[in-house]
């Protein structure tokens, strides 16, 4: 077996050959570095700190001594401290400056409720969407959610504005004639009328009122409430007893209990279970067999 021409020029170059045919491989060879003394080493952009922290003196006699950066770093920290609470009032301040007034809060409100009446009056109760009504109020929609919740909040806010108006309408025109069951059926007729007149809104405010949502129903309590205050200012009696299961009944009870035949005559028109004139039949009937005789008969 002949040598081949690389290894014969590995042999010429003094290259030895292992046994099998492999060259040697040569020892490594290990270079032992004398041990640096114990002492610190500082880098070229270390020098310029250290001196700084020394106090200009690179011998550091003269400079800071331990108590002395120790005061220097309470001293900061108090003055660290300082500086995040004055940043925090201002910060506060600013986002105070930044909140809306209640003016512009009630005046946001208002244009809420005004637009979801507009667009009830239009299409009734399918028609108040809140991303609508955001859309058409000039407001965010977050802000709704964060004021009403669901759009029923926002229908009973304004079935609270048409109780109001109400009220100063009686007050202009009281009723102050005629026998007492008159007077009563008079006022549930003017009370009816005025909800009525407009009838997609009314629709949509009485489905909301009747909607049975967790939320709402503290809202027709108020209502409820309202009305009530409504009979006891007109009408000039002390107070409406839901249900003081007194025999005979007293008179506020019994006005308790004609309310709630309206309403659900209300109710029952806004579903199309009758008309606004068979409201009045049914209040009508209801007072008669309800009031007391002496009342019924005057």
């Amino acid at each position: 077996m002949g040598i081949s021409l690389s290894c014969r020029r590995r042999l010429a170059q003094g290259g030895g050959m292992h046994p099998a045919g492999r060259r040697d491989v040569p020892p490594r060879r290990v270079v032992l570095l004398p041990s640096l003394p114990a002492r610190e080493i500082l880098l070229p952009w270390e020098v310029e700190s250290s001196t700084r922290m020394r106090g200009g003196n690179p011998s550091g006699k003269g400079g800071r001594t331990p108590e002395k950066m120790g005061r220097i770093e309470m001293d900061e920290e108090r003055e660290g401290k300082h500086e995040s609470v004055t940043d925090r009032e201002a910060a506060d301040d600013n986002a105070e400056r930044g909140k809306p007034s209640r003016s512009k809060q009630e005046e946001r409100t208002q244009r809420i409720v005004d637009t979801a009446i507009e667009l009830a009056e239009k299409g009734g109760y399918a028609r108040v969407r809140l991303r609508d009504v955001a859309a058409k109020a000039g407001v965010a929609l977050g802000t709704i959610y964060k004021r009403f919740p669901r759009k029923e909040e926002i229908l009973v806010a304004a079935l609270d504005l048409e109780v109001e108006a109400l009220r100063r309408e009686l007050r202009k025109t009281p009723l102050s004639c005629g026998s007492d069951l008159e007077r009563i059926t008079t006022f549930f007729r003017i009370v009816t009328e005025r909800l009525c007149r407009r009838p997609n809104l009314a629709r949509a405010l009485i489905r909301a009122v009747a909607s049975g949502e967790p939320g709402v129903t503290r809202n027709i309590a108020r209502f409820h409430e309202k009305i009530s205050a409504l009979i006891v200012e007109e009408l000039g009696i002390d107070d409406l007893s839901p249900l003081a299961g007194e025999d005979p009944p007293r008179l506020g009870e019994r006005l308790y209990l004609l309310q709630m035949i309206w309403f659900s005559a209300l109710v029952g028109w806004a579903g199309g279970l009758h008309t606004e004139t068979e409201i009045f039949r049914l209040v009508g009937r209801a007072a008669s067999l309800l009031l007391p005789p002496p009342m019924a008969s005057s």
